[in-house]
């Protein structure tokens, strides 16, 4: 059932590679999706810490990056990572963003493709419409006049 509920919802590829990509998102950045900048220093952390923070990727640089994405500005975020020293992080959010935009042209493709079968219905209907019509009114003029 839930399966069902599942599929109906929508094209499972789009839903599995959103869902990646959120993970993907969420792994990388862990909670730096929080807009507010923080506050805060080094100065209460012991020296092995300080050191172990002192080794890893600075994400400073890429933590407005990671904001827009979370705000769902895309568009900025490609131009703030086109300025941005190319390195493993931007590259990953630059995959990121490559993925996201390939999903949003999939989408538009399938949209694009179901309007115009819409319109090709409703362009049916709007005939048969009319050829209904014109029975209707040459048996009502048979009726009539016999």
């Amino acid at each position: 059932m839930r399966r069902q509920l599942f599929l109906s919802a929508g094209n499972t590829k789009s839903i599995a590679m959103i869902f990646i990509v959120g993970l993907g998102l969420v792994a990388l950045m862990g909670s730096s999706c929080d807009p507010k900048p923080r506050s805060g220093s080094a100065s209460g952390q012991s020296p092995i810490e300080v050191t172990e923070a002192q080794n890893n990727i600075d994400v400073n640089g890429i933590e407005p990056i990671v904001d827009a994405i979370c705000q769902g500005d895309f568009e900025q975020a490609k131009q703030m990572l086109n300025n941005a020293p190319v390195n493993k992080q931007t590259q990953t959010l630059n995959e990121l963003l490559d993925k996201h935009e390939q999903i949003e042209l999939r989408r538009d493709q399938k949209r694009q493709t179901a309007f115009e079968g819409q319109l090709a219905e409703l362009e049916t209907i709007k005939e048969h419409s009319r050829n209904s019509r014109w029975a209707i009114r040459k048996i009502a003029q048979k009726v009539l006049k016999g």
